[in-house]
């Protein structure tokens, strides 16, 4: 009677491991070898940090950076008297990319995006987690950025960035430093601005309609970026990471850039500044609900 090892020879299965090619070897490609960062020092350890510094007069697309114009509608429009007296530099602009997009108490921020006006220009910089065994000091070393910071400016911040980066503080058993600042949420203000004009409101439907930008190829859609994290978990290969990184820094770019148009826009409501009819109309219908109806009335004039 033939023997089980006979008859899976007769199947065309190899015994043994005798003509087993040993397993290539896995080539890694660490993440400070494929952009250009420091490691930041934290007492629980080190955080990758990627930062750059654009200049007062960069321009994303077509609008400028820095904020030239008050605060005072948009002060109104979340009722927080608080943002009259505050000067740039208080501001945070923040954005994270994920591990999921669902969001959930499993869900981590690997790539926190965070940028803020300083003397010479606007400071951005990016910390990544390479593993989830360094979350404590990513989180920590994000602190050291945020310093005495009083506002955030986010795009959807308040539905999803702020609530998944409190439980993960949370979770670390560490308190949130977002408590008590001020948020300014830009997407329900582009909602109520853009909602009649354009048929999308997303960041990038902005960034091309309003602030005049164009992506370059390094770009990759949202939804495809948590899966290029897990592979990097997998595989150690960090070179796919490389478009994650232009993508989170167009992000907050892009915000600050918008928080100025808007700005402007709001104080400034006329054709010199908004070129089309239906967004004058849009904001004298925000002025109207603010209850400033002198200004209501200028929008609808002109």
């Amino acid at each position: 009677m033939p023997s089980l090892s006979d008859k899976l020879k007769s199947l065309g299965v190899q015994i043994g491991t005798k003509d087993i090619q040993p397993r290539k070897k896995q080539h890694k490609y660490p993440i400070e070898k494929v952009i250009d960062g420091r490691f930041v020092e934290t007492p629980y350890g080190q955080s990758f940090v990627v930062e750059n510094l654009y200049p007062q007069d960069y321009h994303q697309g077509q609008t400028p950076l820095n904020l030239s114009a008050p605060l005072n509608t948009i002060a109104a429009w979340i009722a927080d008297p608080r943002l009259l007296d505050m000067r740039p530099q208080s501001f945070v602009f923040l954005d994270t990319e994920t591990s999921g997009l669902a969001g959930g108490s499993g869900t981590y921020t690997f790539l926190i995006g965070v940028g803020r006006f300083v003397s010479d220009g606007f400071n951005l910089a990016q910390y990544f987690m390479r593993d989830p065994i360094e979350e404590l000091s990513h989180l920590t070393a994000l602190l050291g950025f945020l310093g005495d910071f009083e506002g955030l400016v986010t795009f959807n911040g308040k539905a999803f960035d702020i609530h998944l980066l409190n439980a993960r503080f949370i979770t670390n058993g560490e308190i949130p430093p977002f408590n008590s600042a001020i948020n300014i949420d830009l997407l329900p203000l582009a909602r109520r601005l853009w909602r009649d004009r354009l048929p999308s409101r997303t960041l990038g439907s902005l960034e091309e309609n309003i602030l005049g930008v164009k992506r370059t190829l390094e770009d990759i859609p949202g939804w495809l970026i948590p899966s290029l994290y897990f592979d990097y978990l997998r595989n150690g290969d960090a070179r796919p990471l490389k478009n994650v990184f232009y993508h989170n820094a167009m992000d907050v770019l892009s915000m600050a850039a918008l928080l100025n148009f808007i700005t402007n826009a709001l104080t400034h409501p006329n054709p010199d500044y908004v070129s089309y009819g239906v967004d004058l109309i849009a904001i004298g219908k925000l002025f109207e609900d603010l209850g400033d109806l002198d200004s209501a009335v200028h929008c609808y004039e002109q």
